[in-house]
């Protein structure tokens, strides 16, 4: 019974790193039916309600973990991540120091966590954790990044470009920024269409971002509208959960 739970839950990864999330819920449901003690399965299946954008359901596989392994920093990982994109930043702070109490070394959780920071504007906190990833791994491009992120925030250079996305979530720290961040890089950049979409954009944001900026209805219904293309992208491109 328990091969038969493992085999449907490495089913389920491998589901998973294809990027297909259903499919890989249809696995890790079944693993999880057959052995409801599977902690790994329920962390997994977590994660694919993640990308799914099922929040309350990816939250109720995070406790499962954790009743079953409290000191799972994996679960907890999730659990923050779902907080963090449901923009409770307190709870999900919270969340992502339960992660590095029981792994000091979670790279992710420490990039996460000082993003968050970042978010609540405890900038040298931010600083702090990204230092740590680095000094783990000196080559981490996501703490690369943020630092820099970070260091150009703080400098103002970020009114240079005042992005409408920015002006909405608060912060070029922000997942969904990243996300676009991502696919302007990697993807608009490479061709004309996208170059000229960019300049475009770049022209007309500041005065667009500067009304958002002081208005919180317009920063969620910029929020609300851009949502299903930070979806799209993610599925598209299978941008890493940060």
């Amino acid at each position: 019974m328990l091969l038969r739970s493992e085999r449907y839950r490495k089913l389920g990864d491998d589901a998973l790193d294809k990027g297909h999330y259903k499919k890989a819920l249809e696995y890790l449901d079944r693993a999880v039916v057959i052995d409801p003690k599977n902690t790994t399965a329920w962390v997994r299946k977590a994660a694919a309600h993640i990308y799914l954008r099922d929040y309350p359901l990816a939250l109720e596989a995070c406790d499962e973990a954790i009743k079953l392994d409290r000191k799972n920093a994996d679960a907890w990982f999730n659990r923050a991540l779902v907080l963090d994109r449901r923009r409770k930043f307190d709870d999900a702070l919270t969340n992502y120091e339960h992660a590095l109490r029981y792994k000091p070394r979670h790279i992710k959780a420490l990039n996460n966590k000082g993003t968050v920071l970042g978010q609540l504007e405890r900038w040298d906190d931010a600083r702090s954790c990204f230092e740590q990833a680095l000094k783990i791994d000196p080559d981490n491009e996501d703490a690369k990044e943020n630092l820099k992120l970070l260091s150009d925030y703080r400098a103002g250079k970020h009114k240079r470009k005042c992005f409408i996305a920015t002006a909405a979530f608060g912060s070029p720290m922000a997942f969904e920024i990243k996300t676009l961040q991502f696919w302007r890089d990697k993807k608009l950049k490479n061709s004309h269409f996208g170059r000229t979409f960019i300049r475009i954009y770049y022209r007309l944001s500041p005065t667009i971002a500067d009304r958002i900026s002081h208005s919180k209805t317009a920063k969620a219904i910029v929020r609300t509208a851009i949502d299903p293309i930070i979806f799209h992208l993610n599925c598209k491109y299978k941008k890493p959960q940060r």
